[in-house]
């Protein structure tokens, strides 16, 4: 696995006059990850310049490098840990993020101040996933199949993908004796640069299912006859893609999305130390590019039943409406206290649609805006100013998470279960009722402090099952509640009076609580799971019992963590 963070950032700041200034941000991100057994990290980039007309191509493919017969996996069967074998995939994602930002902030008179800016992002994603073919059909040589042609295999191609994002936006900031207003208003557009299909019943034009897809029907009646089908008959792939069975082009370019988006925030004092402020504003998001660019070959294999999912570039982006309201009073010289309620009401969520290939049977999922959702809640919050060395903050939420679906491929895994989707709100896997959250600062000395940074959330849902099958509706468990205290000290000193020390000592999870993160859906529990009440202790090979089997430390959060560090600085 190779994995290669590059990132570079120009910005300057301008001074215009007393009551405007300017700020222009360049910035390059690069992120690159590849895996593959070969420990050269450009192996991808030979496999990629291989890429032709063939169906096959064995470059690159050494047969010392794969060696593994991959019927190791078939021995240990049932509930046994694997004896061997070898990645047999060839992973290569690049992402691109270029960015051009710029804000002007201006007070204009005593009660104004104006700020506008625009932001300008160019991303390019290169991405290729293949898996090296190495069985009795291929004689045991290690191939790997053209990912162009080839449905075990996904690629962006050369160029890659590269949607263009862009917005803009201005915002008065009014400020009175007795008041303080905030107006703005956004203007997003996203540009997924992209193509979705006109005829979903055919997907793919390289491997068409339709006959008259495959054959040019000459005689005008809407069939093909068994005459027509003949090789000097066949249609191109060019033919293809100018008409399809319909008289259409096979794909579409899909047009940019754009949202306006109006913001507003009021705050007024009530009392001499406390103030009202309530705020509305609307709220864009893109689709994440995996639900966009997802199956970039368009490929629904004949046969293969309910088994793929396919992006979709034409989704409206997620649109969130929220209104909070809240109250902060200050008592005494040193605590302060705020109660803040808020509504978010969400739209166009990610969903998945089930399509009809031509072949009978076969089903695929395409992503799709259909899911909503909303979350409500009340925050409780108190906070001690630093006095006497000691100084904290504790809050308390209750929040309310619901929508008819938390995973976009929740109605794609129902057709393949034959389960009915759900029409009713459900919990979301991320609805966590109560949570509370606190930090403690204490300052023995003024060069060095000791906190406890601790937090409480109430079980996450799941849903339950039994003998891998749903028994009610989606998230109807909860998972235990989890708890942890982490402690954070420093200490600095100096030396010589020209060299500053600094000491630090951090413990994570100081109790070594063993919180249970992921648990087996029979149970609730990450401690044991209901299959040895049906499943025998050993089978296969008997390599382990399904006890040890069942072993799972990574449902857990991380044990206890000591950091210690040092670091020295010229005062």
């Amino acid at each position: 696995i190779f994995s290669t963070n590059d990132g570079n950032l120009f910005r300057a700041d301008l001074s215009l006059n007393q009551s405007t200034f300017a700020s222009v941000m360049f910035s390059q991100a690069e992120n690159h990850y590849r895996s593959h057994l070969s420990d050269d990290s450009t192996f991808y980039k030979k496999i990629i310049d291989e890429y032709g007309d063939d169906n096959y191509s064995t470059s690159h493919l050494d047969t010392t490098l794969y060696e593994a017969d991959p019927r190791i996996f078939d021995y240990a069967s049932g509930n046994n840990f694997n004896v061997g074998g070898q990645s047999m995939v060839i992973y290569n994602r690049k992402s691109t993020v270029r960015t051009l930002k710029g804000e002007l902030t201006s007070q204009v008179n005593k009660e104004h101040q104006v700020k506008t800016g625009f932001e300008y992002r160019l991303t390019n994603i290169t991405m290729s996933d293949l898996t090296v073919q190495y069985n009795s059909g291929t004689a045991f040589q290690p191939y790997y199949l053209n990912p162009i042609k080839s449905p075990k295999h996904d690629t962006f191609g050369t160029d890659g993908r590269e949607p263009i994002e862009w917005s803009i936006y201005l915002q008065d900031k009014i400020e009175q004796d007795q008041m303080v207003v905030n107006i703005g208003l956004r203007y997003d557009f996203f540009d997924p640069k992209w193509k979705v299909l006109n005829d979903t019943e055919d997907p793919n034009y390289l491997e068409p299912l339709k006959p008259i897809n495959t054959y040019f029907d000459t005689d005008k009646d809407g069939e093909i006859s068994d005459e027509e089908m003949t090789d000097n008959n066949r249609k191109s792939d060019d033919d293809r893609l100018d008409s399809n069975a319909n008289g259409e082009n096979w794909f579409r370019h899909v047009s940019p999305k754009t949202q306006f988006s109006p913001r507003f925030a009021l705050a007024f004092p009530i009392t001499e130390t406390g103030y009202m402020h309530f705020s509305y504003g609307h709220f864009f998001q893109n689709p994440s590019f995996s639900y966009i660019y997802d199956n970039p070959e368009f490929e629904v294999p004949a046969a293969s039943g309910v088994s793929n999912t396919m992006g979709n570039a034409d989704m409206q982006p997620q649109r969130t409406t929220q209104y909070e309201v809240g109250f902060s009073q200050q008592i005494g010289t040193d605590i302060g206290i705020e109660v803040t309620g808020y509504f978010k009401d969400i739209r166009n969520l990610n969903s998945t649609e089930i399509k009809k290939s031509f072949v009978a049977g076969d089903r695929y999922g395409m992503y799709v805006n259909k899911d909503h959702a909303n979350s409500r809640g009340i925050t409780l919050a108190v906070s001690k100013r630093s006095l006497q060395n000691f100084s904290g903050n504790v809050d308390y939420t209750y929040s309310v998470s619901e929508g008819n679906a938390s995973d976009p491929t929740a109605a794609f895994y129902d057709e393949q279960s034959d389960i009915e989707p759900e029409k009713v709100l459900v919990p979301l896997d991320w609805d966590q009722r109560h949570t509370i959250n606190g930090t403690m600062t204490y300052h023995p000395i003024p060069t060095s402090g000791i906190s406890l940074v601790f937090n409480y959330g109430s079980g996450f849902p799941y849903t339950t099952e039994f003998i891998g099958i749903r028994t009610a509706f989606e998230n109807n468990g909860l998972k235990p509640s989890t708890f942890n205290v982490d402690m954070r000290s420093y200490m600095n000193f100096s030396i010589m009076r020209k060299f500053m020390i600094s000491a630090h000592i951090n413990v994570y999870n100081l109790f070594d609580i063993r919180n249970e993160l992921t648990v087996f859906n029979d149970t609730g529990r990450s401690t044991y799971s209901l299959n040895r009440t049906y499943t025998p202790q050993y089978s296969g090979p008997m390599l382990n019992s399904l006890d040890e089997y069942q072993v799972r430390p990574d449902y857990y959060s991380p044990p206890r963590q000591i950091k210690v560090g040092l670091s020295i600085s010229l005062k």
